[in-house]
């Protein structure tokens, strides 16, 4: 690339000079050239293209510009650049180029000369083009003096305008010339510096060293240098040169632009800062980091990366992506797709599917997770790519094993009699087992815990659940379940945490049993508490009534005795009331002897043959007296029944039943009626009193209920259900069937076993 005053020359030069590669390809091309080409000032028309073919020579087809390349060995352009690029001097060779033009081709005599020149960096050729009969060049020449004048002064308001300062020195460092920004940025008029030399403004300079470095630049050769510069008031600040030697009539000048770098070396350090940090984060960073360039060549490996892919950062650098970064589908082994090239094409983020191994130098597989972003310029063009990848071996291994822990976990909650449960570590459900589907009747994919509990519970058990998770604590709360056909059960939840080792909560185990049977049991059990309670203060009222009452007799019996009127009649009534007390106290004592027996499984029978009509009949003839106190009528009708019963056993049912028929008859008629029917001795006791509402018909023959008027009649609540277990232990059964205000009516059938 030509600069400053190089470029100016170059441009004023009045031959047609044309800079070219070493394929012929043409760079740049000066006035005089364009001219000749037939252009304008832009020669971006020729950029690229081959001189022959810029030319419009006829063989513009080949290495000189043709694709004839036997028609042009012979080519002057090529070989004349060809010999200055070798041997890196000028040659000028006369010869006639066949070009075509509007009138048709045409032969043109011109001498073609070549010279090696530096140009960007690398090696090129400058081309000159003279014609022959040199009359038209002449004119060109003029115009090109001219122009040169008028170049001049553009370069000369050019420089005056231009941001950096410039300077043009000899080789003794005098100063020939400075503009305007040489003067502003050393402090000097331009008189001062015209006077000074370039050991007056720039620190620690070394002419002797400086003119022999000089010496070996050739013209037109650009080059840069760092130094620093001193003020008029003495500061010191760091520059950057680029200098250009000019050789004029003989005499080498010097052209430089110098440039104030203190932003720039500053920004420099902290660019170098940034990238030390960078670099730093880069290694210590548990990820692997490769970063390329905008055609996935390597430009950065971090440590991580060299150990996963086996290649150092030295042998990765340049290297296409592909040869350090060989990832393959787990299972198929098949190549997988490149993230980087997805990323450069669509300029978005990839990532690699999953089951992707990376295949290391060596040949190792490892399991890999990896995301690919673009690297953006300041203009947002994607220039490069970062990759990021992490080997899961470790997280691979670490998944298996807990999905094979929560395999067996779910594999022993499926086998649990309870319904079981899990919640991640916010306490959202995530599983339920299939007890808890096939209780509840909820499908696959639709459980939830909130629609199956009752909702009077609902309330008790989401704020115990909620209190639970938000401060850690486990659960334990009683509620009721509907089951899949309607009926709500009672159950115990339980849930527990399980930790990981810094205290967070990984997981929530629940499980819900079933309790409702010990629920009843305990209601059942509070019953008979109070019915137990209820037992014994009724039995405590009956044992005081009869004592009390005998108590009283005895009084009155001791009473008439002292004072001497104790005659045999007054005796003998006292004496039948005290036995009435006692046979009362006998009956109390035989009903809870017989409650004890049932109670612990000791009831036995005492089975004998006998007709059950005289039993019955012997046990309503007691009742005679008290039935006709009672104003009830006692109608009898019994058939002779034989068959084995225990006769006390027998007595104590019709004694019961008859008793009670009196108790509530309302004074009505009794009727006590036997037969056989089916090889069944068939025992009804009919009333036609109070009867029964049907709830209590459901439970009078349970322990301790009592009849609708049980606040006025007498007994413990036990007489019905000891009927029951006597009907019962001789293999029969006993019903009832009442109404409110119709009567009642008990029905006992006893088996007729004989022998």
């Amino acid at each position: 690339m030509l600069d400053g005053l190089a470029k100016e020359l170059f441009e004023a030069y009045p031959a047609p000079t044309l800079i070219v590669d070493e394929d012929v390809r043409l760079v740049v091309v000066n006035r005089a050239a364009r001219v000749m080409l037939g252009a304008g000032p832009d020669d971006s028309p020729f950029a690229n293209k081959r001189v022959g073919e810029a030319l419009r020579c006829v063989h513009a087809y080949g290495p000189g510009g043709c694709g004839k390349q036997e028609a042009c060995h012979g080519c002057v352009l090529r070989n004349s650049v060809t010999r200055a690029l070798a041997a890196g001097v000028a040659g000028r060779t006369r010869t006639f180029l066949r070009l075509r033009t509007a009138a048709g081709e045409v032969e043109v005599g011109a001498f073609v000369s070549a010279s090696r020149i530096a140009y960007d960096g690398r090696p090129h050729a400058a081309v000159t083009l003279e014609h022959v009969s040199d009359v038209e060049l002449k004119g060109e020449v003029l115009r090109a003096e001219q122009a040169l004048r008028e170049s001049e002064e553009r370069f000369r308001s050019v420089m005056e305008q231009a941001a950096d300062a410039f300077f043009l020195h000899d080789a003794q460092g005098r100063f020939l010339d400075v503009n305007r920004r040489a003067c502003e940025s050393l402090g000097y008029a331009r008189e001062e510096l015209l006077r000074m030399s370039v050991p007056d403004v720039e620190v620690d300079f070394d002419l002797a060293a400086a003119q022999r470095e000089w010496a070996k630049i050739r013209p037109g050769q650009p080059f840069t240098l760092l130094g620093h510069n001193r003020r008029k008031d003495g500061t010191v600040f760091p520059v950057e040169v680029r200098f250009a030697r000019v050789d004029l009539r003989g005499e080498p000048l010097f052209v430089g632009l110098s440039r104030d770098i203190t932003d720039r070396l500053r920004s420099e350090q902290v660019l170098r800062e940034r990238e030390e940090r960078l670099r730093v984060t880069l290694g210590s960073i548990g990820d692997a980091v490769v970063a390329t360039d905008e055609a996935g060549r390597v430009t950065l490996v971090n440590a991580v990366a060299e150990q996963l892919t086996g290649f150092s950062a030295a042998e990765a650098m340049g290297r296409p992506l592909g040869q350090i970064f060989h990832a393959v589908d787990e299972e198929t082994s098949r190549p997988a797709v490149n993230p980087v090239e997805e990323v450069l094409a669509k300029g978005v983020i990839a990532t690699l599917a999953e089951n992707t191994a990376l295949v290391a130098r060596d040949g190792t597989r490892r399991p890999i997770a990896d995301s690919a972003a673009p690297i953006r310029d300041a203009g947002g063009r994607v220039s490069g790519v970062v990759l990021v990848f992490r080997d899961q071996t470790e997280e691979r291994r670490a998944e298996r094993a807990r999905r094979e822990s929560e395999s067996r976990l779910r594999l022993l909650f499926e086998r649990l009699p309870q319904l079981v449960w899990t919640a991640d570590g916010r306490g959202q459900v995530d599983y339920f087992s299939q007890s808890w589907r096939d209780y509840t009747g909820q499908p696959r994919g639709r459980e939830a815990l909130e629609p199956a509990l009752h909702p009077e519970d609902r309330q008790r058990v989401r704020e115990a659940w909620r209190t639970a998770v938000a401060e850690g604590g486990e659960v334990e709360v009683e509620h009721r379940l509907r089951r899949a056909d309607g009926e709500y059960r009672w159950f115990i939840r339980r849930a527990f945490q399980l930790r990981d080792g810094d205290g967070t909560t990984l997981r929530w185990i629940g499980t819900c049993t079933d309790i409702h049977d010990l629920k009843v049991s305990q209601e059942v059990l509070r019953q008979a508490d109070r019915l137990k309670e209820d037992f014994l203060f009724m039995a405590s009222h009956e044992f005081r009534s009869p004592l009390t009452a005998l108590r009283l007799q005895a009084e009155l019996m001791r009473r008439q005795v002292q004072r001497g009127e104790g005659s045999g009649a007054r005796v003998e009534r006292h004496l039948a009331a005290i036995d009435v007390q006692i046979g009362r106290l006998d009956e109390l004592l035989r009903t809870l002897l017989d409650l004890s027996r049932i109670n612990s499984g000791r009831l036995t029978l005492d089975l004998e043959e006998l007709d059950l009509s005289a039993v019955v009949r012997e046990a309503v003839e007691r009742f005679r007296p008290e039935a006709e106190d009672a104003g009830t009528e006692l109608r009898v009708r019994m058939a002779s029944v034989v068959g084995r019963w225990d006769r006390a056993r027998i007595d104590q049912v019709v004694t019961n039943l008859v008793g009670n028929a009196i108790k509530y008859g309302d004074r009505q008629p009794v009727e006590i009626e036997l037969d056989e029917r089916a090889g069944a001795a068939v025992l009804v006791v009919r009333d036609r009193g109070i009867g029964m509402a049907p709830g209590t018909q459901a439970q009078i023959f349970d322990r301790l209920v009592r009849g609708t008027n049980a606040g006025v009649a007498k007994g413990l609540g036990l007489g019905l259900w000891i009927v029951k277990k006597m009907v019962e232990a001789h293999g029969g059964e006993v019903t009832v069937s009442s109404a409110l205000g119709e009567g009642s009516t008990f029905t006992v059938s006893l088996p007729c076993s004989r022998g």
